[in-house]
This record gives C-alpha cells, sequence and structure tokens, in this order.
C-alpha cells in the first residue's frame, strides 16, 4: 500500500520552549481539536521520552477511535549559552508513531524552529489508509479531512501560545487546560453577542 504524505506549516509568535512543551504534554490536545473531534481520555507518560506511549480515546464524528503512540523521536531545544547561539541549534522535534489507531500506519513530526518572528511550527505526517482497495478508493477524502484537521489544530495552537505574550499562563496540566478552555469559549460567546446585538442596532 502507497504511503501518503503532507506537511502544514505555521509562524507562532511565542518563544520555541514554550511551543516545545505545549506539545510536549499530550492532554493539551483537547484543546486543539477541530468540530466534530473530541478528546474524550489522555494516558500522558511519566517522562517523554523514545520508547514512552500514550493512549487516547477520541470521538471524531460520532464514533469512538482507540489511539495508541509511541514516541520515536525526542529532541528538545538546545539551551540558550549567553546571549547568542547558532540558529541551527535552536531547532526542537517530536515525532510519534501510531501502535493503534484508525490507520494501517501513521506517524506525525512536530518540527519547531526558532525565527526572528517567533517559531516556526511544522506538522509531517506520513499514513496509509485502511481497508485495502476500499481504504485507496476514499483515501483523496481521508487525505483532505487530514489537511482541514492540522489546519485547525495549528490556528488554535497559534492562538492559545500567542496569548501567552499578553500575560496569559499556556496550559501545562490537565486542570490548567480545562480552565483555559473554558475561559476562551465563554470569551467567544461574549464576542458573538456583542456582535449580534450591535448588528440589531444598526
Amino acid at each position: 500500500m502507497r504511503v501518503y504524505r503532507f506537511e502544514r506549516s505555521i509562524l507562532v509568535r511565542a518563544p520555541l520552549e514554550k511551543l516545545y512543551e505545549f506539545h510536549l504534554y499530550t492532554p493539551n490536545a483537547r484543546l486543539i481539536q477541530p468540530w466534530g473531534m473530541t478528546v474524550l481520555d489522555v494516558t500522558q507518560p511519566d517522562e517523554v521520552k523514545v520508547g514512552a506511549e500514550v493512549r487516547l480515546k477520541i470521538r471524531a464524528y460520532g464514533l469512538t477511535q482507540n489511539w495508541q503512540v509511541r514516541w520515536a523521536e525526542v529532541q528538545p531545544p538546545a539551551p540558550l549559552v549567553g546571549e547568542t547561539i547558532t540558529v541551527d541549534l535552536r531547532h526542537a522535534y517530536l515525532t510519534d508513531e501510531a501502535i493503534k489507531s484508525p490507520f494501517k500506519s501513521f506517524r506525525h513530526r512536530h518540527e519547531f524552529t526558532e525565527t526572528e518572528k517567533g517559531t516556526l511550527l511544522r506538522d509531517s505526517i506520513e499514513y496509509e489508509p485502511p481497508f485495502g482497495f476500499l481504504g485507496k478508493a476514499i483515501q483523496p477524502l481521508m487525505h483532505l479531512q487530514l489537511e482541514a484537521m492540522f489546519y485547525t489544530r495549528q490556528r488554535m495552537t497559534k492562538r492559545i501560545l500567542e496569548a501567552s505574550l499578553s500575560n496569559t499562563a499556556v496550559p501545562t496540566d490537565l486542570a490548567q487546560a480545562n480552565a483555559y478552555f473554558a475561559v476562551q469559549t465563554a470569551a467567544e460567546k461574549g464576542v458573538k453577542r456583542e456582535k449580534g446585538t450591535e448588528a440589531q442596532r444598526q
């Protein structure tokens, strides 16, 4: 079966370390899922290292999926030494591979590269569809759904991490993640109500 690939990048105006730490804590995945997808449960390993495993239960469009993934690569950012450091050293990445998932195979590499304007986040995906010839037939639709999902995930990540620039704490545990999600949801509803009221006045 053919392996399909795609990449998507976005610039996040936040420090490299914050972006890396956000992705290191898997329960933060609850905050960046697109409409129709909900992370019901996450089992986070005590230490994120090569070989450590994560289990997720996800509801996607009404169907429950059980994922089991293994960290295949873990490269944290190089520490700053003094005031300057070569750009090549300000790079980090995480790669996870699915042991159990709806796909025949699934590999996801998160890359973080420091730039003058922030941190470039790049998601690289490699996957094989399930179900043999049937999976091959529906692969174009599957590919579009994956690209749309990572588009949303990156935009949500950008919004959350850039909030730290306005003294808003970045979630580092599940309680903080839930609290952050509740505050952001309430704020969005308030903005929508204000826009609706303003439109009625006009």
